[in-house]
């Protein structure tokens, strides 16, 4: 099976490099830790999903259910059911944390792509403010009930995003979701509104990312 995979990705990148849609592609697939699978055509330079275009790392998490936060006969959330949650959900709540040590709550509207959660920000708005001095941020969605659902937390560092390609790829996946309301230009390193605006883009690559099942109670741990 592993090696049927691994000849179709790498006859698809000889085809795109042949074709001379990409100079270079890499796709690798690590799983707790583990290479399972590189593909490599063409003249690919960087291991990183922002450094090159085309350059796809599926990092799979160690995933564990703690028995203390769950019912007896509970059963692991896998992480493509928590990744759906993610790539779904059409609102976040936001934490960062004040120069004082204060806490800072938000909600807002985010995109996930390429294995990441993106959300922007006016560049004087508090979240914005405090993410000069510290890049730790939690962002939390899910629903209100208590009897349903899965509500989800994840862990990380924002990092802002400044290149102008990546951006448009951003804006493209912003202009596709909720009702189309949320139209960006990405250019000079930020998202251009209509009016003038300017919004500063912000990444956050999860470090660990918690599933809080509920009715069926259970907590899930997604380390990266």
């Amino acid at each position: 099976m592993k090696e049927r995979v691994q000849l179709e990705i790498q006859a698809a990148i000889d085809q795109l490099v042949a074709s001379g849609k990409q100079i270079g592609l890499q796709v690798a697939v690590i799983k707790h830790g583990r290479l399972l699978l590189d593909a490599v055509g063409g003249v690919c330079l960087f291991f990183s999903l922002e450094q090159a275009q085309g350059v796809l790392l599926m990092h799979e998490p160690s995933t564990k259910i703690d028995p203390r936060f769950s019912d007896p006969d509970a059963v692991t959330t896998e992480w493509e059911e928590t990744r759906q949650v993610l790539a779904a959900a059409e609102l976040f709540w936001l934490s960062t944390v004040r120069a004082d040590g204060r806490p800072h709550v938000t909600p807002l509207v985010a995109v996930w792509l390429d294995g990441a959660i993106h959300f922007c920000t006016g560049a004087t708005e508090q979240k914005a403010i405090n993410l000069r001095d510290d890049p730790r941020v939690i962002l939390t969605t899910g629903c209100n009930r208590w009897d349903g659902g899965l509500d989800v937390v994840v862990e990380g560092d924002a990092v802002q995003l400044t290149d102008d390609k990546m951006l448009a790829r951003l804006a493209e996946a912003w202009a596709s979701k909720w009702d189309g309301r949320w139209q960006f230009e990405a250019r000079a390193g930020s998202f251009h509104h209509e009016d003038g605006g300017i919004a500063l883009v912000f990444s956050v690559t999860p470090a660990r990312v918690l599933a809080f099942a509920k009715g069926h109670f259970s907590q899930t741990s997604h380390q990266f």
